[in-house]
C-alpha cells in the first residue's frame, strides 16, 4: 500500500468547513478519508479510514467492500452529529475529520465532533428512523474480517 500524498491546499477549488456528502462524494469519484479518535474513561483509539470506489481501507487491516446504503447510514449518523454531537455531556468524545480529494487535491473538508454517546445505541432507544454506519463500526467489521481470515 503506497503512502498517501500530502494535502495542498493552495488550489482555489478547496473549499474548508462545508459538510462533506460521503456517499455523493465516492458516488461521484473523490476519495474520501475520514480520520477518527474516539476517547473516554478507558479507551483512547485513532483510525484512518479511507473510502474510495466503494471501497473502505484501514491501513493494517486491509478493505471492505461498502454499499451506496452503508454510505447513505454514514452520512446520517454524520448529519446528527454535525447538528447535536457537541452538546451530549458524554465522557466519550468521537472526533472527525472528514476530507475529500481529486486526485492529489483536497477539494473539500470539515471537523466535528459527537459527545452524545448515541452513536453505540441501537435505533429502537435512541428513536432514530433509519440505521447508522460509523466510522468505529467499519473499523470493527474489518477486525472482523480480518479475525476470520486469520483462522
Amino acid at each position: 500500500m503506497g503512502s498517501i500524498a500530502q494535502p495542498q491546499r493552495d488550489d482555489i477549488s478547496y473549499v474548508s468547513s462545508l459538510n462533506v456528502d460521503v456517499s455523493e462524494s465516492v458516488r461521484t469519484g473523490h476519495r474520501v478519508e475520514i480520520s477518527h479518535r474516539s476517547r473516554g474513561c478507558f479507551h483512547n483509539n485513532r483510525s484512518k479510514l479511507v473510502l474510495d470506489e466503494y471501497i473502505a481501507t484501514v491501513e493494517g487491516l486491509g478493505d471492505l467492500h461498502i454499499s451506496p446504503t452503508e454510505l447513505e447510514h454514514l452520512d446520517a449518523y454524520f448529519t446528527f452529529a454535525r447538528e447535536k454531537g457537541s452538546g451530549g455531556g458524554c465522557t466519550t468524545v468521537n472526533s472527525f475529520e472528514v476530507s475529500v480529494w481529486k486526485d492529489e487535491n483536497i477539494v473539500k473538508s470539515e471537523i466535528f465532533e459527537d459527545s452524545t454517546c448515541m452513536a453505540s445505541l441501537p435505533a429502537r432507544y435512541s428513536k432514530r428512523e433509519e440505521p447508522w454506519m460509523t466510522p468505529s463500526r467499519i473499523v470493527r467489521l474489518l477486525e472482523l474480517k480480518y479475525d476470520n481470515e486469520t483462522d
